[in-house]
C-alpha cells in the first residue's frame, strides 16, 4: 500500500479507503460517520483495546492512582480524534 493525497491504494490501486483507515480503528470510524451503525461495536472495541495498552503502559510506569479511569479517558480521546478525522475526511474539509 500506499499514500497518495487523502487516501491509502491497494496495490493493485482498485480499492481506496480514506487516510485514517491507516489506524487500526480509521474504517471502523470512517464507516460509522458513514452511517453504518454495525461498526459502533469495533469502535467500542478497539477504544477497550487501546485503553488496555494505555493503561499497561501507565502501570509500567508506575502510575497506579485511577488507573482504569485514565486509560478510559486517555482512549475516549483518541478515538474521538479518530472519529473527528474521519468526518473532517468524508466531507473533504481539509
Amino acid at each position: 500500500m500506499h499514500l497518495s493525497g487523502d487516501f491509502i491504494n491497494a496495490p493493485d490501486e482498485t480499492v481506496q479507503a480514506p487516510a485514517c483507515a491507516a489506524l487500526p480503528s480509521g474504517r471502523a470510524a470512517y464507516d460509522l460517520v458513514d452511517g453504518d451503525w454495525s461498526a459502533l461495536a469495533p469502535v467500542v472495541g478497539y477504544t477497550a483495546a487501546r485503553a488496555a495498552l494505555i493503561g499497561v503502559g501507565m502501570a509500567i510506569a508506575g502510575e497506579r492512582e485511577h488507573l482504569i479511569r485514565n486509560a478510559l479517558a486517555g482512549a475516549v480521546g483518541i478515538e474521538v480524534f479518530v472519529i473527528v478525522w474521519a468526518l473532517i475526511k468524508k466531507n473533504g474539509t481539509t
